[in-house]
């Protein structure tokens, strides 16, 4: 599992919490909403989104981005909060 975030603050909280949980879980800031890795290097993706991506733009962007990096016909789900 790779957690992924714009928010430099999100990743810190995401740090504390993995740190009790056995495991190896790679972090990454993501500032330019697109990601250093290869297409297609993801068997599942989920996108949890909290209503802080608020221009269209930006979603469609990162929605993009996790069509680059799943595999074909890779699950994927996506959360929304009002």
């Amino acid at each position: 599992m790779t957690g992924i975030n714009l928010s430099p603050d999100m990743l810190s909280e995401a740090e504390k919490i993995t740190m009790n949980i056995t495991g190896t879980y790679p972090l990454s800031l993501a500032m330019q909403r697109t990601s250093l890795f290869n297409d297609s290097s993801f068997e599942k993706a989920i996108f949890a989104f909290n209503g802080l991506m608020t221009q269209q733009k930006n979603r469609t962007l990162a929605l993009k981005e996790i069509n680059r990096i799943l595999k074909p016909e890779g699950p994927f789900i996506h959360n929304t909060r009002p």
